[in-house]
């Protein structure tokens, strides 16, 4: 268990605190190893001449005691908030972070200065509706269930469909159910919807590592839902969505220089591969972002927890 003492820094209470959902402990540590060369255990901030500087300091009154393998797993949590918060402070602190949320006013911004507000390869805060979601969990717990509550599914209703067009037309829906766990990524899905579902593509989209998210059995999407909630991200910009449409030539053409002779050509098989990925992300058969939106790499994912007003 921890126990922390307050009494020297009465005066240095913050506002809120956060609740985490999401922290990657190895980019927070390699973030912190670079800055600081080492990890430290917090960091003071002093303004000098409108600038910060930065001080850091060994917490000696946080005493924590591993008892067993929970309390270890508790104990690296603990860690992780602290090092990711000390993170956050220094990376504000010395330029490497921006908070762009009151920035993103609307479509305009999507489709004109985006990438110079948040190019690929910086590191961004937004705050805004967003989901946290592993598709491939809910629809096999669908697949699962739905035989035994939906009467369609039954075989009195004689043979079902050959065709997988067929079985689309004519609505089945274990097999559409199906094909989308095939579209899923691995892991959790993350959309930040900064305009709500008037503006569903003006976001970010990109996937959380499942061992750094918070979430035991399920319970997160008990005490989350599903629907958008107001979360806080910090991440790095990895790209924006191509304006231009994939084109089926970007598959069969390198497939006609597949061969040569009798060897198969390596490079013509890296172009058809990558035909084939474009293809499938620009048609919504990926988990790749949509124009004008972007993909992005989440360090971590928290709610604030402010104080209450004391009169």
């Amino acid at each position: 268990m921890a126990t922390a003492s307050t009494s020297e820094h009465d005066d240095e209470l913050p506002e809120a605190a956060h609740e985490f959902a999401y922290i990657d402990a190895a980019r927070t540590q390699s973030l912190l190893a670079y800055l600081f060369d080492g990890l430290p255990n917090a960091v003071q901030t002093v303004r000098n001449s409108g600038k910060f500087k930065l001080g850091l300091r060994y917490i000696a009154s946080a005493e924590y005691e591993a008892r067993s393998g929970q309390e270890s797993e508790t104990r690296s949590q603990d860690l992780d908030s602290l090092h990711y918060q000390v993170l956050e402070l220094a990376l504000e602190s010395v330029g490497f972070l921006r908070d762009i949320t009151d920035e993103l006013t609307g479509a305009e911004v999507w489709n004109t200065t985006i990438q110079e507000l948040a190019p690929p390869g910086k590191l961004i805060r937004v705050t805004g509706p967003t989901t946290m979601i592993d598709y491939r969990k809910v629809l096999q717990s669908f697949q699962k269930i739905y035989p035994y509550f939906n009467s369609d599914s039954s075989s009195k209703k004689g043979p079902r469909p050959k065709s997988l067009a067929d079985k689309f037309a004519s609505g089945d829906t274990l097999t559409i159910i199906a094909a989308l766990e095939e579209l899923s990524p691995e892991g959790v899905s993350i959309r930040i919807e900064p305009h709500g579902s008037d503006l569903p593509n003006c976001g970010f989209v990109g996937t959380l590592d499942p061992r750094y998210f918070r979430d035991d059995g399920g319970s997160f999407a008990i005490r989350h839902g599903y629907k958008p909630q107001l979360w806080t991200t910090v991440a790095y910009i990895s790209r924006y969505a191509d304006t231009d449409v994939a084109d089926v030539t970007a598959i069969s053409d390198p497939i006609q220089n597949l061969y040569t002779g009798e060897r198969i050509d390596r490079g013509a098989l890296a172009k058809i591969v990558q035909g084939v990925g474009n293809y499938m992300g620009d048609f919504g058969m990926t988990e790749a972002p949509t124009a004008p939106g972007g993909a992005i790499t989440p360090i971590a994912v928290y709610k604030h927890i402010t104080k209450y007003e004391v009169e």
